[in-house]
């Protein structure tokens, strides 16, 4: 295919070859700046091989095993380019449809003529005749006409390559595949070099540079409040690619945290391409692993009927929590020389026996880090009545980082206190060096309590308080256990100050919009969704 495509395309064109988007691992990107992307996976399978059920799922022949459906599969990659990947992309297609075709997909089975991956795909249909059947058929031909595109072995010329890019819009001026849009995935598809120059002075303690060094084996560190753990996780990271040249995977469990610990990385004074870094929270990467093996998820017809908690267990049991999963496909799994987990307290001991046993490469370097204080999912044992971190098949004591570098000395007194008071029942309290607690504690903190949560106010007292304290606006963080509050008072606050903020959710107006079209986005949703339930199961 990659030959076929370089004969006959000009240097408009790029073409990328197996890129690792985080966790996803497509054959081949097609992309042309204004036009489009084409992703294409490619399949040496003999149909006969397989069979497909009434509901579309595919099944292998000679054991009835279901397998991950080629469609459903590159259809994956392309959903998770908008919802993970791409910055604003997600944004721009709930504003317009439209920009969902940015993005086509195609599916190449070089061992088949096209007709015969059609006949294959509408065999379901053919077993059945009826009025039902042949509706479906219908919606199913539509479906597959406006997303996927089903190359065969005859269809490598120039005459049905160029119909297939001008059909979807790839070799044509695209209004919606902006400058912007292709900058955005060039720099995914692409990743940059980082230089020395772009990383940041830091003057390391002792500890935090020993615990920095990369060695094989493994290591479990700990660390009070702000005493950077996820700096020396950064900066043993791009060590642990210095000394083994292989790539790194970095996990944590908070989606938010990606973008955190990716900071952190650059601001390491080495030379290196950011290819060699994967950084993914454990979900996402278990998905895109499921996706890329072609593991299919096998959700029960009376799956909608059932309450959270057993949707969630029945998740863990079957996928996320079952060492077993990945047996018979340990030999196609990308194994790492170096595995870090950042906030490891987050971890099920399942997901870590996981990751331990299917991607850490013989003699590999596994370091976890983590507080126990900042248990917020209640996962961590407790020993002798206090919650103490335990990583399964790990021997040795934990390395402990237990000087505070970022937090000011009211705060650290602070801290120390709060921890005594409230936690202590369940946690040992922080050791913290250096303070003087007597003379440091509470000066320069401001308490306000507010009966009633009246955002206005709220907005106006940060700024006063920031006014107050010479504060620069990039200096202010905003903490809520809850979005809805988070929302109305940045919306207060830009309003007030007319400065420009940043928040992790979508914006209040962005959020009225949602409200607003509801109704239309619902109606789209829904008719997708039915049509992805019929093919896919």
């Amino acid at each position: 295919m990659i030959d076929f495509l370089l004969e006959n395309l000009n240097d408009e064109y790029e073409i990328y070859f197996q890129p690792f988007l985080n966790g996803d691992c497509p054959d081949i990107i097609l992309m042309r700046k204004g036009g489009g992307i084409l992703i294409i996976e490619v399949k040496d399978w003999n149909l006969d091989s397989y069979y497909l059920d009434y509901r579309k799922r595919w099944f292998v022949s000679y054991n009835n095993a279901l397998t991950k459906s080629p469609i459903s599969q590159v259809l994956k990659y392309k959903e998770n380019m908008y919802n993970l990947h791409i910055e604003d992309l997600l944004e721009l297609k709930l504003r317009d449809y439209k920009y969902w075709y940015v993005v086509n997909c195609a599916v190449f089975f070089y061992k088949e003529s096209q007709s015969d991956i059609k006949n294959f795909l509408l065999t379901p249909f053919k077993k059945e005749i009826s009025e039902f059947s042949e509706k479906s058929k219908e919606r199913y031909l539509k479906f597959l006409d406006k997303n996927i595109e089903l190359i065969g072995k005859d269809n490598l010329n120039s005459k049905d390559l160029n119909e297939l890019l001008q059909r979807r819009w790839i070799s044509r001026k695209s209004y919606y595949f902006s400058s912007e849009l292709y900058e955005s995935f060039k720099r995914y598809l692409k990743p940059s070099f980082h230089s020395f120059d772009d990383g940041k002075d830091f003057k390391y303690d002792k500890k935090q540079l020993l615990l920095s060094v990369s060695r094989s084996g493994e290591q479990k560190i700990r660390g009070i409040v702000d005493a950077g753990k996820t700096l020396v996780l950064a900066k043993r990271a791009v060590n642990a690619y210095k000394r083994t040249n292989k790539t790194v995977l970095i996990l944590t469990y908070n989606l938010s945290l990606k973008n955190y610990i990716h900071d952190k990385v650059s601001n390491v004074r080495e030379n290196f391409n950011w290819s060699n870094f994967h950084i993914l929270n454990y979900h996402d990467f278990f998905n895109s692993t499921m996706n890329n093996l072609g593991i299919e998820f096998d959700i029960p017809g009376s799956f909608d009927n059932w309450e959270n908690s057993e949707k969630e267990n029945y998740f863990n049991k079957k996928y996320y929590c079952n060492i077993d999963l990945f047996g018979s496909f340990e030999n196609r799994i990308k194994k790492y020389s170096s595995i870090l987990i950042d906030e490891v307290q987050d971890y099920r001991t399942e997901w870590l026996r996981i990751i331990k046993k299917y991607f850490l490469a013989d003699n590999g370097e596994f370091v976890v880090f983590g507080d126990s204080k900042q248990d917020i999912y209640n996962r961590v044992s407790i020993v002798n009545n206090k919650k103490v971190l335990v990583i399964p098949n790990s021997l040795g004591r934990w390395a402990q980082l237990d000087k505070s570098f970022r937090l000011t000395p009211t705060i650290t007194a602070f801290a120390s206190v709060f921890q005594k008071v409230l936690l202590a029942d369940k946690h040992i309290p922080d050791e913290f060096e250096g303070i003087d607690f007597q003379s440091e504690l509470f000066d320069k903190v401001y308490y306000k309590h507010f009966d009633v949560l009246n955002f206005e106010e709220i907005a106006q007292f940060i700024k006063s308080y920031s006014i107050q304290l010479d504060n620069h606006p990039n200096d202010i963080c905003v903490l809520s256990l809850s979005i809805e509050i988070i929302r109305e008072i940045d919306y207060y606050y830009r309003k007030s100050t007319k400065e420009k903020t940043y928040i992790m959710s979508e914006t209040r107006e962005f959020h009225e919009y949602l409200k607003k079209n509801l109704k239309t986005l619902i109606k789209k949703l829904k008719k997708s969704e039915k049509i992805k339930n019929f093919i896919f199961g």
